[in-house]
């Protein structure tokens, strides 16, 4: 359903409906069955199992990526960069069940909603996976407190680290987590970050970082280029409580318009001239992906998680799982040269599968089409090309 852009158990039922669609699924899956599961079978047994399962299941995937070494290109010296950011995933005029958040808005009614913290993996080529995620809900029975994104950051940090256990990641934060809570769990987690760094969170750290900068004119890295021209600034081993922080800054203006935006950062990396330019443009500011890379394409592109796959029980959050595998497919596709390969010795391919189908949703349309016309034939010459090394294409 998700691979295909069905966008709804409806429009997959429809699918179902064709005999080499039933035909061809069941030969992809390698089983003796003869029928395939209903899709509200497959939302009964998602109201029912536990989602953690397909979270594994998706870390398992991702662990076998990385011991691969086929991300290895995306890493920021030692570390993976991953972001972690929350997102509003479904909104009801109604309770939905006893574990929903829910608010008053100005005009006196109230909405309730489901909110999830996600864990992405941050790549230079556009492509954001699913690391782990967990749900911002209440508990059931009585509370003092709702459910919040911080809460759930503490839930979330020892669960990337169970399950990637010796895997560098740094973390790619926004300024709620500015604190020493979130520092104490990277410490004890073993876990770089960039923490977006305001005036407001920690006003004496703010204070001594800026007295360090005036101490310290040379500090100061400026670059240009046809577009902007940035100043970078930093200051080095400001301590707050017990631990040692360092903090960056970026001041950069547009040169068409004029425009000056301002940013800054704590952060565990210590810069200084040869690696300041690196830590802010390739490191702390790639923390945008997870909206416009990841929730963006997932909530309105050809996931549709805006739609209501299923709300009962566990479902709401297995479909949420699911979505997180079948967008790591279908941006593995995208990305690599599988479409030259599968080609070969008929004609001349070049460049990678999105830019041959040009756009994601040409490629899911095609590859519905196609399970439901083409049979699948192992016994063909080349098979399901088993033999095939599939590469990121790098034209």
């Amino acid at each position: 359903m998700f691979l295909g852009a069905m966008r709804s158990r409806y429009h997959l039922e429809n699918c179902a409906d064709s005999s080499q669609f039933r035909e061809n699924v069941l030969t992809l899956s390698g089983t003796a069955e003869d029928e395939l599961a209903h899709p509200d079978t497959v939302d009964y047994l998602l109201r029912h199992m536990d989602p953690e399962e397909l979270i594994g299941f998706q870390a398992g995937c991702m662990r076998r990526l990385i011991r691969s070494k086929v991300l290895d290109r995306f890493r920021f010296g030692n570390e993976f960069l991953v972001a972690v950011d929350g997102t509003g995933y479904r909104t009801f005029p109604y309770q939905h069940c006893p574990r929903c958040l829910h608010r008053k808005r100005p005009d006196g009614t109230s909405v309730w909603f489901h909110h999830v913290l996600e864990a992405k993996l941050i790549t230079s080529a556009g492509m954001v996976f699913s690391m782990a995620s967990v749900m911002i809900e209440n508990p059931e029975g009585d509370y003092h407190k709702q459910d919040c994104e911080l809460k759930a950051f503490y839930r979330l940090v020892p669960k990337l680290r169970t399950l990637y256990p010796r895997l560098p990641m740094c973390l790619l934060l926004d300024s709620l987590y500015a604190g020493e809570p979130t520092l104490e769990l990277c410490e004890k987690h073993r876990l770089g970050f960039f923490i977006v760094f305001t005036e407001g969170a920690i006003p004496t750290l703010w204070e001594r970082a800026h007295q360090w900068i005036e101490k310290h004119p040379g500090a100061t890295v400026r670059s240009r280029n046809e577009n902007r021209s940035q100043q970078l600034r930093w200051a080095t081993g400001l301590k707050y409580r017990s631990r040692c922080v360092h903090f960056i800054s970026c001041r950069e203006t547009h040169t068409r318009n004029g425009k000056v935006t301002h940013w800054a950062w704590l952060t565990d990396a210590r810069p200084n001239e040869r690696n300041i330019n690196a830590l802010v443009n390739k490191g702390a500011r790639s923390r945008w992906k997870i909206e416009n890379e990841g929730f963006n394409v997932q909530k309105n592109g050809e996931l549709a998680l805006v739609h209501g796959y299923g709300g009962r029980g566990n479902a709401l959050f297995g479909y949420y799982a699911l979505a997180q595998i079948a967008h790591m497919i279908l941006q593995l596709i995208a990305h690599s040269d599988l479409l030259q390969k599968l080609q070969k010795g008929t004609h001349t391919i070049t460049g990678s599968v999105l830019s041959y189908y040009r756009t994601m949703r040409n490629l899911t349309d095609r590859l519905r089409a196609s399970m439901r016309r083409h049979r699948l034939d192992e016994n063909r010459p080349g098979g399901f090309a088993r033999q095939i090394q599939i590469r990121f294409d790098t034209s």
